[in-house]
């Protein structure tokens, strides 16, 4: 079975480095501002004092604010590059997530050992499903589940209602090859969350944000004017360092669409070739029947109505998308191209590649994916309360929703 390149293992070597580099340089930089401002205060500015002698007149007020203001600029600038310092690098708790047991779907659990076992990926410790059209691979509980190896997979039952069992097969082999790119994976969470803390130091605002602000406002005094050379100051240090995060993200970025061919390959040598490329075209079908599933369903939840199946409601979307639109999203596909930010490889170049590999692949059952699920039903239902839970806050009872085909022709119209 595929192994990843040296090309791919030497390339993740040198991202990690170079992420690594970026928040020491981060600190060197705060380092640098604070001695800079030290050697002003107590050196530069005592000789500038000692030099003017005893002088009166208003120029000398000019003459002292423009003495102090790089102090009073300084110090803020450092209090500003101190502040991120303390944020977490983790950004968000641990979402609601519903687990699927052996006990429950024996069938689904038998399918992704035997996937595992073909590809030699780690078999996950979790399996759980969503709402959404996706499927990925992850370490459970942060960087907890780095230590401890707890691989997580997560499925979209949309992806059920809407794939083969061949497809939906193919799609986890990607996911499994995800789970055989350890370190990767491994370095991926912790760049992941060195671009979350660039961007919070970037974008993030805070009480002693709207402080300098407010107090620029309210002084009408010379004191005012400093404050705002000061926040001048702090803009450019942003400036800066949004310079660092584009570096920090170009750089991921790359790595990350290598990643992707790599699983795509675990795919290929399942599924084949042919069936990769029917199966990203059906995804983006898909993603585009659950815009306006979601769409719909908002506008429905503004009047007090929610429906009692989203995988359903996305499948019966995808089944009656008008030919024109299925058209413009395939025309898409085969003039996509990929923007050097981009984290995934645009599903031309994928599918390229793909025709390029010419594998057959080796499982061939072509049934509705939803023959997987003993409770299917059920689950579609649970995911659908989890998805209004979150979108109204609240727990839902189930008696409050209502049947999709009687609102099919809200949804439909919604785009």
């Amino acid at each position: 079975m595929h192994r990843p390149s040296f090309g791919y293992r030497a390339g993740l070597g040198l991202l990690s480095l170079f992420m690594m580099a970026m928040p020491l340089a981060y600190v060197a930089l705060v380092a640098a501002s604070a001695w800079l401002v030290y050697h002003y205060t107590f050196h530069v500015f005592p000789e500038l004092v000692s030099g003017m002698g005893v002088r009166g007149g208003r120029a000398m007020i000019f003459v002292w604010l423009a003495m102090v203001s790089p102090i009073i600029a300084g110090v803020t600038v450092v209090i500003f590059m101190l502040k991120p310092i303390f944020f977490s690098l983790v950004g968000f708790g641990p979402a609601r997530t519903r687990a699927v047991t052996r006990e429950g779907e024996p069938v689904l659990f038998e399918l992704v050992d035997h996937i595992c076992d073909a590809i030699k990926a780690p078999r996950p410790q979790r399996i759980q499903v969503d709402s959404n059209v996706n499927a990925s691979a992850s370490y459970g509980a942060g960087f907890r589940g780095i230590f401890k190896g707890e691989l997580v997979l997560t499925i979209g039952v949309p992806l059920v209602s809407g794939l083969s069992t061949r497809q939906l097969a193919g799609v986890l082999a990607h996911e499994f090859g995800h789970f055989s790119q350890g370190a990767g994976m491994r370095a991926q969470l912790i760049i992941a969350a060195i671009n979350l803390w660039f961007a919070k130091v970037v974008y993030a605002r805070d009480a002693i944000d709207e402080m300098l602000d407010e107090a620029i406002a309210e002084s009408e005094t010379a004191f005012g004017l400093m404050l705002a050379l000061a926040s001048g100051c702090v803009g450019l240090v942003r400036w800066v360092l949004w310079g660092f995060m584009v570096a920090a993200h170009t750089a991921s970025s790359i790595f990350s669409r290598q990643m992707e061919f790599d699983a795509d390959r675990y795919e290929i040598a399942l599924v084949g070739s042919e069936v990769f490329v029917t199966t990203g075209e059906e995804l983006h079908l898909l993603n585009a029947a659950s815009g306006h599933a979601m769409e719909g369903m908002y506008s429905l939840i503004k009047k007090a109505v929610m429906i009692d199946n989203i995988p359903r409601m996305i499948q019966l979307c995808r089944h009656k998308m008008p030919s024109d639109e299925v058209a413009k999203v395939k025309q898409a596909i085969a003039t996509g191209k990929t923007g050097l930010l981009d984290t995934h490889p645009c599903t031309r170049e994928r599918v390229e590649a793909a025709q390029r590999i010419g594998q057959a692949g080796v499982f061939t059952i072509d049934r509705p994916a939803r023959e997987l699920f003993r409770h299917y039903d059920a689950l579609c239902s649970n995911v659908t309360q989890d998805f209004y839970r979150n979108a109204i806050g609240r727990l839902v009872n189930p008696s409050e929703l209502q049947p999709v085909d009687q609102h099919l022709h809200v949804v439909m119209h919604s785009g």
